[in-house]
């Protein structure tokens, strides 16, 4: 086996550093597709004007802007009255959904 040399592990380790803590992981056209097969149950409580969200009864997200870890983190973890989707939707999904929320809400 061939020994990696000391600068290309310098420059992995830099690309490693560089690459934001909020990066998103997720497809948004994905997420998207994910939330169209959810019967839009996002925009039932949630308004997102760009996805055809008009729900009044949760954070407004064209408002808010969440970033897409906290999207994740709702849509996994279920804050306050908002139910988790951890049984439903499986990781992946979830890092769709968030992909697609927070592209469209830093717009």
């Amino acid at each position: 086996m061939k020994a990696t040399s000391p600068g290309i592990v310098a420059v992995i380790l830099l690309l490693a550093a560089c690459q934001p803590a909020d990066a998103p992981r997720g497809d948004p056209e994905a997420g998207e597709m994910v939330i169209e097969n959810l019967d839009n149950t996002c925009g039932l409580c949630h308004t997102l004007e760009s996805a055809g969200f008009e729900g009044t009864a949760a954070p407004n997200l064209d408002e808010l802007r969440p970033g897409y870890q906290q999207v994740l983190d709702a849509v996994r973890d279920g804050p306050g009255l908002m139910p988790s989707f951890a049984s439903e939707l499986s990781d992946a999904e979830m890092h769709d959904i968030a992909a697609f929320i927070s592209r469209e809400v830093s717009r």
